[in-house]
């Protein structure tokens, strides 16, 4: 009678341990890292090579094609508008700006330079 009872307690308890559904919890998204996407001039539908990565303290750097910082200046993110510029390697004044998807981990906007230059962005956090 008491193998009966352990071998019942122990069933129940391993039924009661494996029916337990644990719910996946997914990390909150960080919003910091590699970012990349594509860039177009004018009212042209973005093609060009995108990437940057933006650091802790609200540094920004342009990666270029070879995988190169080619511009560094400053990020900002108030709740789901971005807002950068940066300085080219060439002397050129860069200002992007644009929307948040935390759902889809993609930004998309416009950017200008200090040559009056403009055009549309998109990237996605990698």
């Amino acid at each position: 009678m008491k193998a009966l009872q352990l071998g019942l307690l122990l069933f129940f308890s391993a039924a009661t341990f494996v029916s337990c559904k644990k719910e996946k919890i997914d990390p909150p998204f960080v919003f910091e890292g590699s970012w990349s996407g594509k860039l177009g001039s004018g009212s042209q539908a973005p093609d060009g090579q995108f990437s940057m990565n933006l650091k802790a303290g609200n540094v920004f750097e342009r990666i270029n094609n070879s995988g190169n910082v080619s511009g560094t200046g400053n990020w900002a993110l108030v709740q789901n508008e971005f807002a950068a510029s940066y300085l080219t390697t060439g002397g050129v004044t860069v200002y992007l700006s644009g929307d948040l998807d935390p759902a889809t981990k993609k930004l998309s906007g416009t950017w200008s330079n200090n040559y009056g230059v403009t055009g549309k962005w998109h990237a996605t956090h990698e």
